[in-house]
């Protein structure tokens, strides 16, 4: 872990995959690893070598997941001089980007989903903005962990507005939500003069839900996906 470490953090603050617009959630794996851009990266010169091939499913995963991470953390704007600080603390001490980038490593290459590396990549700009502190992080990540990319539009739709008795094929997708803490479940009771009656449902976007909105779903410093 610790020999692709320093590649890994090089590779991060490496804007050019945002810049020349890879929309990485479309691109192939293959395609992804014959692209020279790509290449050119030192993770993928540390995951793929000189040879330029990745026969291991994991190697390619990582790589195509780093590289949506990427993309993620450059898609909005980033405090270059805390971009610097932060560099100095995980070049300074191996134990702190173990702790940290290690940490994010491991999470990239057990990920599937692609539209998840790119999230991740938006919280970790966060926490370098100082907007969020290191915990906030873990937790956010560990909720996307967890997340069905399906229920994105229900939790955004949850942001916007209060959604009153939702139908079946919202309610189990509110469900997940609110077990992830993303969302408040609540139940509409009203008292009769043979007792307690329940008149319906809504659900409402806990604060933690509206954090991971404002920091995780931020295609930009102006748009949400």
């Amino acid at each position: 872990m610790n020999e692709i470490i320093p590649f890994f953090e090089k590779s991060i603050f490496d804007p050019t995959i945002a810049d020349v617009g890879i929309d990485i959630t479309e691109i192939g794996i293959d395609s992804l690893i014959n692209n020279p851009i790509v290449q050119s990266l030192p993770i993928a010169k540390a995951v793929i070598g000189v040879a330029k091939t990745a026969q291991n499913i994991h190697d390619r995963n990582l790589l195509l997941q780093t590289c949506a991470f990427i993309v993620g953390f450059n898609s909005g704007t980033i405090d270059e001089e805390k971009v610097q600080k932060y560099k100095s603390k995980v070049t300074d001490n191996s134990k702190y980007a173990e702790a940290e980038l290690g940490r994010i490593l491991i999470i990239l290459n057990k990920t599937v989903e692609k539209e998840k590396s790119v999230i991740q990549g938006r919280l970790f700009r966060a926490y370098i903005n100082e907007e969020i502190n290191w915990y906030d992080f873990c937790e956010l990540s560990e909720a996307t962990e967890s997340l069905y990319i399906s229920d994105i539009p229900v939790l955004m739709r949850s942001f916007n507005e209060r959604i009153e008795n939702p139908d079946p094929a919202v309610s189990y997708r509110t469900s997940r939500l609110n077990a992830l803490g993303l969302v408040i479940v609540s139940t509409a009771d009203a008292k009769t003069t043979v007792g307690t009656i329940h008149i319906g449902s809504f659900v409402t976007i806990s604060e933690f839900g509206k954090k991971y909105v404002k920091y995780g779903l931020k295609k930009s410093d102006e748009q949400t996906i």
